[in-house]
């Protein structure tokens, strides 16, 4: 049922930071979690630098000094082997780049999202070609519109009229007793739709 890296479904199941919670999150074992639970359709996974400024790792906060972390290489070895669809965001500047030929190296760029919250999207290439699809987290209340104009996702240039299908999906982080929610909101227009802007 899962010859195609993007189904057709009203509602598709990502698996934030790999189907799991604390210090679980961001791992192969969170990962193989979602990997063999029918009907997730994807995982939400974290990329920063490591501390060397050369190494890509898969955690949401900077790492702990000798504290074991993930790194991309090792998680796209194991996510290749899945049909998992990914969600990769970016958690600082500068590694749009090499995280996109990673997974354009992994052959994983037809079925992967690269978002982040504007203040890193802002260098992610918008004008050059796109091996895979990029996304921008935009905060509440939201301006697609600006969105839409600034980075054209998905390779639209003119403003957002509301009307273009969209996939929305939403993260909930948890400091305290103050709960975060993230929403994301990409832009899924196929190449076979017809869609005019004004």
């Amino acid at each position: 049922a899962r010859n195609s890296p993007f189904r057709k479904s009203p509602v598709k199941l990502f698996a934030h930071r790999g189907w799991c919670a604390g210090a679980d999150e961001n791992t192969l074992a969170a990962f193989t979690r979602a990997a063999g639970q029918a009907g997730i359709s994807g995982i939400e996974l974290d990329v920063r630098r490591a501390p060397d400024g050369k190494t890509l790792l898969v955690c949401h906060d900077p790492p702990r000094a000798g504290a074991p972390t993930l790194t991309l290489d090792a998680a796209l070895e194991f996510l290749s082997a899945t049909n998992l669809e990914l969600f990769v965001e970016l958690k600082e500047p500068g590694i749009a780049e090499p995280v996109i030929d990673k997974l354009v190296g992994a052959k994983m760029a037809a079925r992967s999202v690269v978002f982040a919250f504007a203040a890193v999207a802002r260098a992610f290439p918008w004008n050059a070609a796109r091996p895979v699809r990029l996304g921008l987290i935009e905060i509440y209340p939201w301006n697609l519109n600006r969105a839409m104009r600034v980075y054209a996702p998905d390779g639209s240039s003119s403003s957002f009229n509301g009307q273009m299908p969209l996939k929305v999906s939403i993260s909930r982080t948890v400091s305290g007793s103050t709960s975060t929610y993230t929403y994301h909101v990409e832009n899924t227009v196929s190449k076979t739709q017809q869609v005019t802007y004004s």
